[in-house]
């Protein structure tokens, strides 16, 4: 086997020898395939290494990328994420979005801007001289693939993996995934996706963590009704209002007490997107003649009073459409949450639930959720069921257990 370098850098690998203007360097078979060979090697002192760091663990620095304290599922999934890594004995060191109100933290280092140049972060990054790297990646939060390419290009000196939380089949997004030297996903079918399209790097899934240890106890009927359901989340279209407010009027006869709370976070990015649609949910409920049956709260809630919004209802729908050209695949934090307070949950049947397709009931439509809502109200036995189907769920993809595996995808490398 030939191994032809320069200036220390692998730039070709072959089994014969061959006539190049570049050193040469015989050495027996490795147990890599020559595209690894060439990218994650390289020669010093007539030898091959790694051009990384073999650093255990528990000792490595590591850097997270992310948004961080802010009203975003990404930004309280590496909240979670991160909890979890340090309880592992990890030192990690957050490198997050600049924001007006930011908590000081010795941890946290505030250094770039979505949209704009990341220079500031990858002089940050310099600074802190990491073993590894962890970037959390969505489309909302590194707009400009131009920037985000930039910034891939200086990752190529460190061990690091980028967490692509959506994946669509857009071509045009290939650009940001294509140049990603290892990659997670949270799905089986994201990284179907991703290889259909051609990405051929390392892609490791990790389920979408869990919270586990939650009060599971059911609260007082404070609403005065067994009919009960609610749905949270940001204020988007896609997530399906119109399917749910529907199924309200399917059941109402059945069901004089039904009751559907509508929590309709607002994220500061998308301000005058979110009162259109508010303002459209308002009409729509008063055309339906539903104003009796629904309550829609603006305003983002935190976790922990989402958790009692939870263990008061009896059901969360999470009745999400998608346009056939923006198909995301992905997974959905918000769900997890309703299942680990041991709320029953029903979803649609889109791909952001396909890592959920075997544990909660999906369907297509409202007439489909009407049904099911109307078996978890009329039929004790089927309720437990779903909660304690979901609850095992919950405890194999705990925070915990996708904190080690995260921290084993560099560990092996």
């Amino acid at each position: 086997m030939y191994v032809y370098h320069s200036d220390g850098q692998i730039i070709g690998v072959s089994s014969t020898a061959l006539s190049l203007d570049a050193s040469e360097l015989q050495v027996p078979s490795l147990p890599v395939n020559a595209e690894r060979l060439v990218r994650d090697f390289k020669v010093e002192h007539g030898a091959i290494v790694r051009k990384f760091r073999r650093v255990d663990i528990q000792t490595a620095r590591i850097a997270f990328v992310s948004v961080w304290g802010i009203e975003c599922g990404i930004s309280t999934y590496s909240e979670f994420l991160v909890t979890a890594m340090r309880k592992l004995g990890a030192e990690v060191v957050v490198f997050a979005e600049t924001y007006e109100g930011a908590v000081d933290d010795e941890n946290i280092v505030y250094c770039w801007n979505r949209g704009h140049d990341l220079s500031r972060l990858q002089a940050a990054l310099r600074a802190y001289d990491p073993d590894f790297i962890f970037v959390q990646h969505e489309y909302g939060i590194f707009p400009d693939a131009r920037h985000w390419t930039k910034f891939v290009s200086f990752l190529d000196h460190y061990n690091y993996v980028v967490a692509l939380h959506s994946v669509y089949w857009h071509q045009d997004k290939t650009v940001c995934e294509a140049v990603c030297r290892r990659i997670i996903v949270h799905s089986e079918i994201g990284k179907e996706v991703l290889r259909a399209k051609g990405i051929t790097v390392s892609i490791k899934v990790i389920p979408h963590g869990c919270i586990e240890g939650k009060d599971l106890t059911r609260l007082w009927n404070i609403y005065r009704s067994r009919h009960t359901m609610m749905q949270f989340g940001f204020g988007f279209e896609y997530k399906g209002w119109t399917a749910a407010l529907e199924a309200v009027r399917l059941l109402k006869d059945k069901y004089p007490d039904i009751f559907y709370l509508i929590l309709f976070s607002e994220s500061r990015f998308s301000v005058d997107y979110h009162n259109s649609q508010f303002t459209k949910l308002e009409r729509l409920i008063e055309e339906q003649g539903l104003s009796e049956y629904v309550a829609v709260i603006r305003g983002y809630q935190p976790e922990p009073v989402i958790d009692i919004f939870l263990r008061t209802v009896r059901v969360a729908v999470f009745p999400y459409t998608s346009h056939p050209d923006h198909v995301v695949y992905g997974s959905s934090g918000a769900a997890r949450i309703a299942m680990a307070n041991g709320t029953p949950t029903v979803t649609s049947a889109l791909p952001i639930f396909d890592d959920l397709k075997d544990i909660v009931p999906q369907v297509d439509n409202a007439e489909q959720l009407a049904e099911v809502i109307d078996l978890i109200f009329s039929d004790p036995a089927y309720y437990e069921s779903l909660r304690t189907k979901a609850l095992e769920y919950v405890a194999a993809t705990s925070w915990e257990q996708s904190a080690k595996q995260y921290l084993e995808v560099l560990d092996n490398e």
